[in-house]
């Protein structure tokens, strides 16, 4: 992964200095440089390197998913060489997929090429230090997912997860997969994937992918099935931050669905920055929340929030004090932190990356988040808005909305990271351009 990344990020510096030798050599203005797009090393053979690079892309994206629904299940156990032997492989099929799309399927201006190759620049000196694979991936399928229609690449993610879901759930209930007891006890079937939460959260991702491909599409039965199974994850599975989130979904859908009917195209600047501030406002109270813990031998302190933090801490399974546990152990550092050890497990997204990738990138990736929030209430692209929303809300609870398998709206982003249009957002699956 070091040498991907190094590798990656030295070819980016490659192609932006050959980019600049038609402004060197006075053949293009550097105004055209910074506004028109090109293709990086050369213009040659354009229409076959978009198709290329699309289809490296959802290649890439469907081994990503194929990885960890079903070499990471507990077929391994039956099928020793499928972790670590065949992932090992498979990831550095994903590396060339993703580095044929960047290098040589994407098109880029000068601003999106410096905004981007910059952000990269900071993600990859924070990978360095925590040392978090699934970081780098997601920060490379962003890169990725520029010019891909989005709503497409749900179709192999959404092939390959469901089949790898049934087949692990098929041949653990014929016995030829074994199942490992859950951690938390919980005393119902973990369906071949250890820990409740995992297939919870890999469902989620079923539904958010299932979500962002339907797009206006999207009916009253597609919030009844998202309904089905957020009870199913809920009290079957008992999967609650999952759970949770695709009930949340459900909802979610269901407004899109009355604003598609009422033809509510674009959103007002009061329900945008509403839209916008659930990040920061989930931010303060993951960190807010947490420190009150600070208080509970205070006796000046009013007992009646403490007793209404404690109950929320309970709500959700102790993630509040598990929070507070990791400010209190892990230091603070600009780049990052390798996070080790068995305790305290961060269960919330905003904590566990304010450690791990320091606070610069943090402040970064909320901005942009908080931004894309906006834009996409903006445009009423409700589809969109609502899977990230649920992202939102998932965060508070897990930290899997680091992969791609339980967050595939994460690549709903890419309009940010390259600060492409405001018209390039409105990525409508009707529409066969690219987002």
């Amino acid at each position: 992964m070091f040498l991907f990344a190094n590798l990656l990020l030295l070819a980016l510096f490659a192609g932006g200095v050959c980019s600049l030798l038609p402004v060197l050599r006075r053949r293009l203005t550097l105004h055209d440089w910074w506004e028109q797009e090109f293709f990086l090393f050369c213009s040659h053979f354009s229409a076959q390197r978009q198709k290329i690079g699309r289809c490296s892309f959802f290649l890439g994206l469907a081994i990503y998913e194929f990885i960890v629904t079903f070499c990471y299940s507990n077929a391994y156990l039956t099928w020793p060489s499928l972790n670590p032997a065949l992932a090992n492989i498979l990831y550095a099929v994903i590396a060339l997929c993703f580095s044929v799309k960047i290098l040589l399927g994407t098109k880029y201006s000068g601003k999106s090429l410096l905004f981007a190759g910059l952000l990269y620049f900071i993600a990859r000196w924070v990978f360095f230090n925590g040392q978090n694979i699934w970081w780098i991936w997601l920060c490379a399928a962003l890169l990725a997912a520029k010019d891909v229609d989005i709503c497409h690449s749900m179709k192999p993610f959404l092939l390959v997860g469901i089949s790898c879901v049934l087949c692990t759930a098929v041949l653990s209930f014929a016995g030829i997969i074994p199942i490992t007891p859950d951690l938390s006890n919980r005393g119902c079937h973990p369906f071949c994937y250890g820990q409740h939460n995992t297939f919870g959260g890999i469902l989620l991702g079923l539904a958010l992918a299932w979500v962002i491909m339907r797009g206006k599409r999207l009916r009253y039965y597609d919030a009844l099935s998202l309904g089905v199974l957020g009870s199913f994850v809920l009290f079957y599975i008992r999967s609650r931050s999952a759970g949770i989130s695709i009930l949340l979904l459900a909802v979610f859908v269901l407004i899109s669905v009355l604003l598609f009917s009422r033809n509510c195209l674009r959103g007002s600047r009061i329900v945008s920055a509403l839209s916008a501030a659930t990040l920061p406002l989930t931010v303060f109270l993951s960190f807010g929340l947490s420190f009150l813990f600070n208080y509970m031998d205070d006796p000046d302190f009013p007992q009646s929030i403490l007793t209404f933090v404690g109950r929320l801490d309970s709500l959700f399974t102790g993630r509040l004090w598990l929070a507070f546990m990791a400010m209190q152990t892990y230091p603070v550092k600009i780049a990052g932190y390798l996070l080790t050890g068995d305790f305290p497990y961060i269960d919330n997204l905003y904590v566990f990356l304010f450690y791990s990738v320091g606070p610069i990138m943090f402040l970064l990736v909320c901005a942009l988040a908080t931004y894309a929030l906006y834009r996409y209430a903006r445009m009423g692209n409700w589809v969109a808005l609502s899977c990230l929303l649920v992202l939102v809300a998932y965060g508070f609870m897990e930290n899997q909305v680091l992969h791609l398998t339980s967050a595939p709206a994460d690549l709903l982003l890419t309009g940010v990271i390259f600060a492409l249009p405001y018209d390039r957002w409105n990525h409508d699956p009707d529409n066969s351009e690219p987002i």
